[in-house]
């Protein structure tokens, strides 16, 4: 017996099927954008003073892994603002430092710019992933570098402004990616150049070191050193990117301490620095402070041990840390992670130096 189908029905038959087909692609779709919620981790130098390589580890202390193995030559490395990716440079046998690419996973370790006996190393990312700025040092790191590009997908070497490659040292890309802040050795300076027009200013600093943007991109921080009396201190500075005008940040507050470099939380409320007093014999400790200067407290109080290399979890609410206690048996740094809401520290890693968020 053959059952015959209305036309309506066939019309009813078609639509719904159709109805399916687009269910189904849609959540094709959305697994395929959906990301996977994952722990970040902090990837850190393990055993940096014989034998340093990149390690990671979890925010609890629980588990710490190896990323690369290079005997023991890593350099010194940087994040992917995914977390997806590490850069790392790694010393060779001509006695310079090439520049490595590695999967967080560890898998798929390539050598992107092989630099023979000069140093390729304090590799920034720009915020999009898309290009790579670092530091080309010559043979014996010697103060005379310049900074070069590459292709952050490929690690292919890029053309930027017609050729420019700054003589400069530690850069760093401001948040929309847009600029890009360095130190010059040349003339003792932090030098701010648009990539966009080439144009380019620089404010005098004695301080060989990174430059800290502000999370809107309108002030970077740095350090310089000025005389009080008849001592020597470093000072915390702010630099508005518009005018070129330089200020002291927390002039008041900060009159009786030598002061380390900023960081600033996501949300650009909070702020962490390192400060010591003038004192000698004292050990810099970890601070933080409103942005308008108010609320300034200690993290951490223990004379006898110093603390650097401080950075805000990318999620907020949490600071990882390097500790180094003098005086003590075999002393190695160690890696502390210290929370916000509970004021606990947890000891990430031992004999570990250089900590950065891996999200």
């Amino acid at each position: 017996m053959k059952i015959a189908i209305r036309p309506v029905d066939r019309v009813f038959i078609f639509l719904t099927g159709a109805v399916v087909i687009i269910a189904i692609i849609l959540l094709a779709l959305l697994a395929g954008t959906a990301k996977v919620e994952r722990q970040p981790m902090v990837a850190y130098l393990a055993n940096p003073l014989e034998a340093p390589e990149v390690w990671l580890a979890s925010t609890d202390g629980s588990d710490s892994q190896p990323l690369t193995a290079t005997r023991g030559r890593v350099y010194d490395f940087a994040v992917a603002p995914d977390g997806e990716q590490v850069l790392y440079s790694v010393m060779n046998e001509a006695g310079g430092s090439d520049l490595f690419r590695i999967d967080r996973e560890g898998t798929n370790p390539v050598m992107l710019v092989d630099c023979g006996d000069h140093h390729c190393i304090q590799p920034a990312w720009q915020p999009d992933g898309q290009l790579i700025a670092y530091s080309q040092y010559k043979k014996g790191m010697e103060l005379d570098s310049r900074i070069n590009w590459i292709d952050g997908e490929s690690g292919e070497s890029l053309n930027i402004l017609d050729g420019l490659n700054p003589e400069g040292a530690f850069p760093v890309f401001s948040p929309d990616g847009q600029s890009l802040a360095y130190f010059s050795f040349a003339d003792s300076s932090i030098h701010v150049l648009s990539l966009t027009t080439g144009i380019e200013s620089r404010v005098s600093s004695q301080n060989p070191d990174t430059p800290v943007w502000s999370d809107d991109g309108k002030l970077i921080y740095f350090t310089d050193m000025v005389t009080r009396g008849e001592v020597l201190q470093a000072r915390l500075f702010q630099l508005i990117v518009e005018n070129s005008k330089v200020e002291l940040f927390m002039p008041a507050e900060l009159t009786g301490y030598d002061a380390s470099k900023i960081d600033w939380s996501p949300d650009g409320e909070w702020a962490i620095l390192g400060l010591k007093t003038l004192n000698s014999q004292s050990r810099r400790q970890i601070f933080i402070v409103r942005k308008d200067g108010s609320e300034l407290q200690a993290v951490t109080a223990d004379p006898n041990s110093s603390h650097s290399a401080y950075q805000w979890s990318p999620f907020g609410g949490q600071i990882i840390f390097q500790v180094y206690t003098f005086g003590a048996l075999n002393a190695n740094p160690k890696i502390v992670l210290w929370d916000l809401a509970t004021g606990r520290f947890t000891e990430i890693a031992e004999n570990g130096a250089l900590p950065v968020w891996l999200p």
